[in-house]
């Protein structure tokens, strides 16, 4: 039987020794130490220990996924900061809940949390799009069936003109609505089809039919885009993304990646990442951030780019973008489009569209750049990063993400990137003639130029960024070399630095060279020299101090 205890207003149902909340699915690995866990939280709870309250949730459900009680106190603890996060906290926990008493106390938990904050929160309309494959498109609705909330979420199916077999099966599946299309129409129309036929107020997941969908997942998934109004989308990491999208592990079997996504999907107080774009395999998009910038442009189908332009829609009308690091979806990856010449002809020609549109190539500007990452060392102390010409913030989100205790700032002197920057990272506008008096008596412990030396005056801008300079700091800088012969014989001799001029210009401003790492190009001939070494060198990075 459950033991019941009052805190105030609040209600707690405990675990006893011997019985618990109805769970499906539950674990009998570690089941002691979830019961003991639940009283420990209890405690911790009464003492008003909220964060020791949470880790204790939190290494609860690393040993049951499926624990309704865990799921339950969740929604305690967050509704002392989100309600409509406490909200999906106490919906998760009736999924999992199977004993009518026990739906009944969380139905309570509920009901007030609904009347004290006017909750609505929307269905989720998945629309996933077909085309042959059978098999996967079977595996990616199996996964939903089983491992979502019937509750939360519409099945929307948009087939595009697959064989007969394919259209067959979907016509027998009952849960879902079907648009059979007589011909191809692509991923941005067939999407369009699909978001046309969903709940009008319902919020809109984007999947890919080559998807298998962990347990919880799309659960963390929608506690990202309920983690604050302005979040205009969340995307979910997988093994098989780009974007730094993509987890680092590797296994060999999809069973492997489904044990490990159980030791992902969990509360984490630093699983989100602010994006500059997201993709589409696996977007949920709020409804209102849809309505308002528009569905996807069908100019870029068959597919390909227009996740980067939905996501510079959301972006520019003031949404943000989140990557939810504990919401991961198995991605088999490659299915939609074969990897060949008309391929790569596609990728080209849609992102020259991207550019038409907006007059402006946004691409090269959304990346993270590992590189200048990795040269930053986390110490005992929060770490201060500036960049100069941040882009649109994406290289010092990821440093956010990475050392969540650390400051980072940017400062974007051009307009375009700056106004999409601002919902990516913390930035200013600047430039190279004002930035000193702009971060007047601040200093950091690095300063990032990433390509950006050229947007001021080498000699002045540096000797500013100087300025700024911790004591022991160390500005990172990366440059193409404009001695690299490739992009000489394309442009000439007006791009980048040569490794000596930077030397000069390192020595004369007293700044000392701490390290130095380059990327190497090909050469179009062979030839052992310095000279052709030099040439050969496609871009630099340096590690500066003062001296």
């Amino acid at each position: 039987m459950l033991r019941f205890c009052r805190r105030g207003t609040l209600q707690i149902e405990i675990l006893n020794k011997s019985a618990g909340m109805g769970r499906k699915n539950g674990m009998d690995k570690g089941k002691q130490s979830v019961i003991e866990l639940i009283l420990k939280a209890d405690e911790e709870w009464n003492h008003q220990n909220y964060e020791e309250y949470y880790n204790d949730i939190r290494l609860g459900l690393s040993y049951d996924p499926a624990n309704s009680e865990l799921y339950l106190m969740l929604g305690m603890y967050y509704s002392l900061k989100n309600p409509e996060q406490a909200y999906l906290c106490y919906k998760q926990a009736l999924y999992y809940c199977d004993n009518e008493e026990d739906r009944h106390i969380i139905l309570g938990f509920l009901t007030a949390l609904v009347q004290a904050h006017r909750i609505l929160i929307p269905k989720i309309s998945i629309v996933i799009l077909s085309f042959n494959q059978l098999e996967l498109t079977k595996q990616c609705i199996e996964s939903i069936r089983k491992n979502c909330n019937r509750e939360s979420y519409e099945l929307i199916v948009v087939d595009n003109a697959s064989k007969e077999n394919v259209r067959n099966w979907l016509k027998q599946q009952d849960d879902m609505k079907l648009i059979l299309n007589s011909e191809n129409n692509g991923f941005p129309k067939g999407c369009n089809q699909g978001i046309a036929c969903a709940g009008k107020d319902n919020d809109i997941l984007l999947l890919n039919n080559d998807i298998i969908m962990p347990q919880n997942a799309l659960f963390w998934l929608q506690m990202g885009l309920y983690e604050a109004k302005d979040i205009g989308a969340a995307g979910s990491v997988s093994n098989n993304a780009v974007n730094y999208q993509q987890v680092s592990e590797h296994f060999a079997t999809v069973e492997e990646w489904i044990e490990y996504a159980k030791a992902v999907n969990l509360p984490s107080h630093f699983a989100y990442e602010f994006k500059g774009w997201l993709m589409g395999f696996a977007m949920l998009i709020r409804r209102k951030a849809l309505d308002e910038v528009g569905y996807l442009d069908e100019q870029f189908s068959p597919g390909n780019y227009e996740d980067n332009d939905l996501s510079i829609r959301l972006l520019t009308n003031g949404y943000k973008l989140l990557l939810c690091k504990n919401s991961f979806i198995f991605h088999y990856g490659g299915s939609s489009f074969k990897k060949n010449s008309s391929y790569m002809e596609l990728l080209e020609r849609n992102r020259e569209k991207l550019a038409v549109k907006y007059q402006f190539d946004y691409v090269p500007f959304s990346v993270v750049d590992r590189n200048i990452i990795d040269c930053i060392k986390q110490t005992e102390e929060p770490v201060k990063v500036l960049e100069y010409g941040c882009k649109l913030g994406c290289t010092l989100a990821r440093i956010k993400s990475i050392y969540p205790q650390s400051y980072v700032l940017g400062v974007e002197p051009r307009e375009e990137l700056y106004r999409l920057a601002k919902q990516v990272t913390n930035v200013i506008q600047a430039d190279d003639k004002n930035i000193e008096s702009k971060l007047k008596n601040q200093t950091f412990d690095y300063i990032i130029l990433d390509n950006t030396i050229h947007l001021g005056e080498p000699e002045t801008l540096l000797l500013h960024l100087k300025k700024l300079l911790h004591n022991d700091g160390k500005i990172i800088i990366s440059f193409q070399n404009k001695q690299y012969v490739q992009d000489v014989e394309k442009a000439g001799d007006t791009i980048g630095m040569s490794l000596e001029e930077m030397v000069t210009l390192c020595n004369k401003l007293s700044i000392s060279i701490f390290d130095v790492c380059y990327q190497k190009g090909k050469l179009p001939y062979e030839e052992e020299s310095r000279e052709s070494m030099l040439s050969s060198m496609k871009s630099f990075i340096m590690v500066l101090k003062n001296c």
